[in-house]
């Protein structure tokens, strides 16, 4: 089975207990997590927590589409590599995720009211 390297970047509400449900859903797939952290974003109420992780593309995938079910998880970006070319330095790359998020969220609020 050929084991990779992977980053991924979720943008998500802050929530008690969150990073043990995200390691959770990695460690039932035998992904080996490197690195995990979570920093507030540039977005008001949102976090972005970066893993590195180690494991088969289809259990990478599986984790991402499970992550995207959470309610408080708003945007997975995955990509093969330690590192998400021009991310997370790159201004452009970081504004252009921020404004995708931030798009997201005004059109789910508009869909609540």
């Amino acid at each position: 089975m050929n084991q990779d390297r992977y980053t991924v970047l979720i943008y998500t509400e802050d929530q008690i207990g969150l990073l043990v449900q995200i390691s959770n859903i990695f460690t039932r797939r035998s992904l080996s997590i490197w690195s995990m952290y979570a920093v507030p974003s540039n977005i008001e109420n949102v976090h972005t927590i970066t893993i590195i992780a180690d494991g088969p593309e289809e259990k990478m995938i599986q984790a991402k589409m499970q992550l995207e079910k959470r309610m408080e998880v708003i945007r997975v970006y995955i990509d093969k590599g330690n590192t998400i070319e021009g991310w997370p330095m790159s201004p452009s790359a970081t504004s252009q995720r921020d404004n995708e998020i931030e798009q997201f969220l005004n059109d789910r609020n508009k869909q609540i009211k």
